[in-house]
């Protein structure tokens, strides 16, 4: 019970606050099987979202996967988003301690988001200093493929995965605002904000997510997730000083589909099965 509790604290811990964009960063299903006909379940938080993911092995060769994800984007009634993928799966161990499997399947995301972000937490207390907001209102399907390595030990797993998306947007929308205020007052550029806004339907991209998942004991894991996409639109932002234009004014671009660009997600695996035979003798 104590281990158990002194990984939840690291759960809260660990869990990165970072807002919620277009694009959702989810927790990729990075799986490992262990035993025949085993079937997984895995929870993983971040922030304000939960994700809930299971796989399960059909025979020695081929399984299926099924997440669920969604949370919200600040504590507003009408402000969240959530998605949903199911998918098959290869597997093979190359050696006692190597694992190979490919995923790939099909996803559904929605979000509808208008949040407020304090980049500096001493805004709290009365200070200056950066704010971040955000409206997104999307929704996107999604064809995956997943190929992950994982090197297998009895106390600990380490895998890599690269989550290979391509991306069709039904209905994109993106606003942003960018504030600065280093408490210079009027007549100076102590307020400086930069605004932006983009909207298009029906456009394809791709989205690639590099993996690294950690599982240590028996049950507590933590995966580190980047994103990288190409650029499907460019959109406009523009630079005010205390609430007017920059004279000169100031232009700015930048790329859409918006995401954020690195998080860690923490949760626990439970194995079900453990009665039937190991697929690997260790």
């Amino acid at each position: 019970m104590k281990k158990h509790i002194f990984y939840l604290i690291i759960i809260i811990s660990l869990s990165s606050c970072t807002i919620q964009k277009a694009y959702i960063v989810n927790s990729p299903n990075v799986n490992c099987f262990k035993y025949e006909k085993e079937k997984n379940l895995k929870f993983a938080i971040n922030n304000l979202s939960l994700n809930a993911q299971t796989n399960l092995a059909l025979n020695n060769k081929f399984g299926l996967s099924a997440s669920l994800y969604g949370g919200i984007g600040d504590l507003h009634a009408e402000s969240g988003f959530g998605g949903a993928e199911i998918g098959g799966i290869y597997y093979k161990y190359l050696s006692n301690s190597k694992y190979f499997e490919l995923q790939g399947g099909y996803g559904y995301c929605y979000n509808k988001i208008d949040t407020w972000w304090p980049t500096d937490p001493f805004m709290f207390v009365g200070l200056h200093g950066t704010s971040y907001s955000c409206i997104s209102n999307t929704n996107y399907h999604k064809l995956y493929l997943q190929p992950t390595f994982f090197l297998v030990g009895k106390k600990a797993s380490l895998g890599f995965a690269l989550k290979c998306n391509t991306i069709y947007f039904n209905k994109y929308y993106f606003e942003f605002c960018n504030k600065l205020d280093d408490g210079a007052g009027e007549g100076s550029d102590g307020k400086r904000e930069r605004e932006g806004i983009t909207s298009f339907n029906n456009k394809y991209g791709f989205m690639f997510e590099p993996v690294i998942n950690f599982k240590l004991g028996q049950v507590f894991f933590i995966q580190f997730v980047g994103a990288l996409s190409n650029n499907i639109d460019t959109g406009k932002a523009y630079e005010y000083i205390n609430n007017r234009p920059t004279n000169p004014f100031t232009e700015y671009s930048f790329s859409n589909p918006q995401h954020t660009y690195f998080k860690i997600n923490v949760g626990f695996e439970f194995k079900l099965g453990k009665d039937k035979k190991p697929i690997i003798q260790q």
